[in-house]
Formats: structure tokens, C-alpha cells, sequence
């Protein structure tokens, strides 16, 4: 991705003429640090004045055990954001399968009772992930997600 002026430049150019037909998205950022991540939405905003954003686009990885580190991120980047709804389309939590259903048994209940997190999307659904390695079925971590997602 580009310096985040150059990219709200063509973000009017070629997104906006969209305002009020379609819902548009921010850039989607990461969380890693800056000039990443939070800080390059900052600027993509800050260069986007009149741009019309409707919601804002965050992935997020790291380990399984910070779930802190994930539950600091997420308000974070909603005030980044200027405070519009957030769709998380990427995250995952790295560690051992336990680690990983345990990040999920306590973070999917958390991101539902917040208001302003409109999507979500755990990374990736393939096999060996969220299902069987041989593509049958939910592997151990996608019951989970599957019982908790709302």
C-alpha cells in the first residue's frame, strides 16, 4: 500500500463515486506498528476529509496467550477509526490448538457484546485451520468458532 495520501487521493478518485449506494470501507490495516497499522488509518483519514468511510477494515495477529494485547487493539481501533464500525476480516491468535480454541472461547463472546464490531472473520479456512486436514468436516478450533460466531 501506498503513502496513506496518495491512497485517499485514489480512494476519491475510485471508491468514492460509490458514497450512498454501496457501504465503503477504510483501507484495511494491521496491527502492525507504526507507520503501519493504526497509524497509517490515522493518516488515511486524516488525508480523506471529505471522504464518506462507513465503516473501517482491521486484521489483527499475534499470539493465542495475549488476548490483552487483542482486547486493547480493538477499541484502539475503533478510535482510530474516528469512532465508525469496525470489521475485523482477518485475525487469528498463533500458538498450540488448546492456546488457539482458548483465545477464541474468550474473545468471539467479548467482540459480540461490543456494539460497534459489525463483522468478523477468523484467518483462514482451510484445511488444518477451521477444518479437517483432509477437508472433512470442522477441525477442533472450528466447532469452536462455529458455536461461538455470531
Amino acid at each position: 500500500m501506498g503513502a496513506a495520501s496518495d491512497v485517499a487521493v485514489q480512494y476519491k478518485k475510485w471508491v468514492h463515486p460509490f458514497a450512498g449506494k454501496v457501504l465503503l470501507g477504510s483501507p484495511a490495516v494491521t496491527n502492525g506498528g507504526s507507520p503501519m497499522g493504526l497509524t497509517y488509518l490515522q493518516n488515511f483519514i486524516g488525508s480523506c476529509t471529505s471522504c464518506r468511510i462507513d465503516f473501517v477494515v482491521i486484521h489483527w495477529y499475534d499470539s493465542a496467550t495475549n488476548i490483552a494485547y487483542f482486547k486493547n487493539y480493538i477499541p484502539q481501533a475503533y478510535a482510530a477509526g474516528g469512532y465508525r464500525p469496525l470489521w475485523i476480516t482477518e485475525f487469528a491468535g498463533a500458538g498450540t490448538v488448546d492456546e488457539q480454541i482458548a483465545f477464541l472461547k474468550v474473545v468471539l463472546p467479548w467482540l459480540d457484546s461490543l456494539d460497534y464490531v459489525h463483522k468478523y472473520a477468523y484467518f483462514m479456512d482451510k484445511a488444518g485451520i477451521l477444518v479437517n486436514n483432509d477437508g472433512t468436516g470442522l477441525s477442533a478450533l472450528g466447532q469452536v468458532y462455529d458455536t461461538y460466531s455470531g
